[in-house]
């Protein structure tokens, strides 16, 4: 039989203990999917990939649109999360 003391207790609390995750990260994160997003999406215009979701084709302007706002989050984010607190 496993006897639990405060000890072992303190211990398991802390292997799992919620982690949080602070501003910082959470931009670095957030800067890095949307690079992704935008790549892809610049990836689609210069290989000319066809975009189909359902029965409706989607134009290529779209993924215009979508290069500029995911890039301009990914710059945002990857900055802030940069930043020297």
């Amino acid at each position: 039989m496993v006897e639990l003391n405060k000890e072992s207790i303190f211990l398991i609390f802390l292997i799992f203990k919620r982690q949080t995750m602070n501003q910082k990260a959470f931009s670095l994160t957030a800067g890095i999917i949307f690079f992704i997003i935008a790549l892809v999406h610049l990836t689609r215009i210069i290989m000319v990939w066809n975009a189909v979701v359902g029965s409706w084709a989607v134009p290529m302007w779209v993924s215009w649109i979508a290069v500029l706002i995911a890039g301009y989050l990914a710059y945002q984010g990857l900055k802030f999360g940069r930043k020297p607190q």
